[in-house]
């Protein structure tokens, strides 16, 4: 996951750096939940699109833009290698997860070419938003796989893949993250702050309707839930 929206440190209170450590720690129980699932089903547990946007972020964040200090570069850098199992599970077993004929036809050059949309778009955004631009990215890719969760769901009625607890530790890192945060945005232009604000709850919002399906599948007595 992208890491730039963490900006609380141990100087800015407590409760802060508590909720942002417990973010982290959620987050990173997430991956290992989601990755694990995965293996465990032979396919990608992270929907396509929000895997190509977290893994390009991660490597521009780390090479072309880094961080100003050492520990947010090793945590970045950490975050990519957590991100390269789930590209290798989209390498591995998601041709044959594809539906469409002509995209399960065509996969890896669509795999591709999502990369490279992705890593251009990220480099773009940046350039338009350098004030917050990794940060606003950072909550926008979140918003975004948060909906596709759901509707790979809806993809899925036998959740193969599809982590419950994963599911719970996401939701319960980012809110975490972001009731840390919360009392650095205000000292943000008004515009960006309020766009924050939105993805926070939208990010909630979604993550919850997520959970909610996926705990519906399981008292249905689906297996794979």
């Amino acid at each position: 996951m992208p890491y730039n929206f963490v900006v609380v440190t141990l100087s800015s209170g407590a409760i802060p750096a508590i909720l942002a450590i417990a973010g982290s720690i959620f987050w990173l129980a997430a991956y290992v939940l989601m990755i694990r699932k995965g293996f465990q089903d032979s396919t990608y547990g992270i929907p396509l699109l929000a895997i190509m946007l977290n893994f390009t972020w991660e490597v521009i964040y780390t090479t072309i833009h880094p961080p100003a200090t050492h520990g947010e570069l090793w945590m970045r850098l950490a975050w990519l290698a957590l991100d390269i199992p789930n590209v290798w599970l989209l390498v591995r077993y998601g041709r044959a997860s594809q539906k469409i004929p002509y995209i399960r036809v065509n996969y890896y050059l669509a795999l591709g070419l999502t990369f490279v949309l992705c890593f251009v778009g990220h480099l773009s955004y940046y350039d338009e938003m350098a004030f917050m631009g990794a940060t606003q990215s950072a909550y926008i890719i979140n918003y975004i796989m948060s909906v596709l969760f759901v509707f790979l769901y809806f993809d899925r009625p036998d959740t193969k893949g599809l982590s419950y607890g994963g599911a719970w530790t996401k939701m319960l890192g980012t809110t975490c993250i972001s009731l840390a945060n919360i009392p650095a945005w205000p000292q943000q232009p008004r515009a960006p702050r309020f766009f924050l604000y939105y993805l926070f709850a939208a990010c909630f919002l979604f993550d919850a309707l997520y959970i909610f399906l996926l705990r519906q599948a399981r008292h249905s007595g689906v297996v794979n839930a």
